[in-house]
């Protein structure tokens, strides 16, 4: 099993491999690409939105949600909730 640390270049890189595929109509790499990249760093909004939207071309609304609340379940951005005030509720 592999092991995550965080590692933004990483994500950085995983995230610009599935723009790619997304664009190619591939979206199931496209899906294990930002999948990857938010294990890499779980606090990129940019690679939990655009699994979100592969997930919505790939018909799976429960999936979609889930990615796009994905963020707020990370512990890092949990940590960071009280700076954010009482607009972020979870």
């Amino acid at each position: 099993m592999k092991e995550y640390s965080f590692n933004p270049l990483q994500a950085e890189k995983e995230l610009q491999i599935g723009n790619f595929y997304f664009k190619t109509g591939k979206y199931r790499s496209a899906a294990m690409r930002f999948t990857e990249a938010t294990k890499w760093n779980d606090g990129s909004s940019d690679a939990w939105l655009r699994l979100g939207e592969t997930e919505e071309k790939l018909k799976d609304p429960k999936a979609a949600k889930e990615a796009y609340t994905g963020t707020w379940r990370s512990p890092r951005t949990r940590r960071m909730r009280p700076r954010f005030g009482r607009s972020c509720k979870g």
